[in-house]
């Protein structure tokens, strides 16, 4: 076959040779170009179809790459293609799609009006939506529905295509009273509600919204329009979720809230937690700077942990905070008797890691008698002074000999 052969009947060869070219979820996680210019991730609502049709003569490629390069071949327009991973900015512009046919995966880039998705099969309408029995919002709606969960009976063909989320588009959904309606929508309002059920840290302000649609302004001459969630644990109980992004509906005090940002899952948990070397206790799980308290050789109780990591949430004597156990005095440091000359300035550490400095205390050229040094894993020799009138850490760089 030539380069510029046509398949008008993909659909019968795909479901004819399954079983020969089956792909498995490897095959997506492996479909990253060298570069990593084209990520692409596995069919999910909302986010990534799992069917799309072409509307027009679409190359296709065995590699992703450059869509104006030479093709392998050429497919026709056709109903069904069966998805296997996409780019997450399909529907805001020409996007790589990894695609099964009887050759196996391969790629094609359509320009997303040379494409359409079948609707989502229901939708979450997060306010007030006027229904109406045609395609006219120039008429009073048949009625105001409520915020809800619809089943979609149909959609105009571009229903995920706009110019920007705020563009509206029509979407025909059931009605448990009136039957079928129609309601004109922003493409970012043509959304779902999956239930979820973990937890999530916010160390910075995220603002706790009713619509998972808005951004913005978050504040105005008389203030702050919204209320914002900092340094906390919260409950994620659902991901609202549309073609441009997703947003995480928490719990709060007043009722259930979106935020646009993901959060850092947390693991929760209560199990003792033995130190047992001296540990900085801080107030927030991703803030490492300043002074903090130091916590003796003890056993703590824990209650949350940050997923794949060593911070922990624990209950201390001096209140509830956050440590890390990868952020503890070192134990295998090696005694020294040996004068340190020190010229020019040094900051004084409190334990051996950047950030943790002592309050913005020096030392210029001036000779200290550390008891101690450690080597850190990127080369840094630190160096503890422990005596009767302080206890601090002074740090030399591998490239720095003063």
């Amino acid at each position: 076959m030539g380069k510029n052969w046509t398949v008008c009947t993909i659909a019968a060869m795909i479901w004819i040779c399954s079983g020969v070219h089956a792909v498995t979820a490897s095959a997506v996680e492996q479909a990253v170009v060298p570069s990593g210019s084209v990520i692409v991730n596995p069919p999910e609502l909302f986010r990534i179809p799992s069917t799309i049709d072409l509307l027009s003569e679409t190359p296709f490629y065995s590699e992703p790459g450059n869509p104006a390069a030479d093709p392998v071949g050429t497919f026709a327009a056709q109903k069904g293609i069966q998805v296997l991973g996409g780019e997450y900015k399909w529907a805001r512009g020409r996007s790589w799609w990894l695609i099964s046919t009887y050759l196996g995966p391969k790629w094609i880039s359509p320009e997303p009006w040379n494409i359409t998705v079948p609707p989502p099969e229901k939708i979450h309408l997060v306010s007030k939506t006027p229904a109406y029995a045609s395609m006219d919002d120039t008429v009073p709606p048949t009625a105001l529905l409520t915020p809800q969960e619809v089943r979609v009976t149909g959609a105009e063909k571009m229903w995920f295509y706009a110019n920007s989320s705020d563009e509206k588009r029509w979407v025909r959904i059931q009605t448990p009273n009136l039957g079928e309606q129609w309601v004109h929508l922003s493409v970012g309002s043509i959304g779902y509600v999956k239930p979820a059920d973990y937890y999530s840290y916010y160390g910075s302000g995220q603002f706790l919204l009713d619509d998972p649609n808005y951004y913005g302004p978050y504040g105005s001459m008389a203030g702050p329009m919204f209320q914002q969630t900092v340094n906390e644990t919260l409950h994620v109980t659902g991901e609202y979720v549309n073609v441009y992004d997703t947003s995480y509906q928490v719990e709060t005090e007043q009722g259930p809230k979106y935020i646009h940002e993901q959060g850092i899952p947390v693991i929760r948990k209560n199990e003792p937690l033995t130190l047992h070397n001296d540990t900085p206790l801080f107030a927030f799980a991703t803030y490492r700077s300043g002074l903090s308290v130091v916590l003796h050789p003890q056993t703590v109780s824990s209650f949350e942990q940050l997923r794949d990591s060593d911070v922990y949430h624990v209950h201390t004597s001096f209140g509830d905070g956050w440590l890390d156990l990868g952020l503890t005095e070192p134990s295998n440091t090696v005694k020294t008797s040996a004068p340190l000359e020190l010229k020019g300035s040094h900051p004084l550490y409190q334990f051996p890691f950047d950030g943790l400095e002592l309050g913005g205390f020096q030392l210029a050229n001036v000779t200290v008698y550390p008891s101690a040094y450690w080597e850190d894993p990127k080369g840094t020799v630190w160096y503890l002074v422990d005596n009767q009138n302080a206890k601090y850490w002074l740090k030399k760089d591998p490239d720095n000999h003063n």
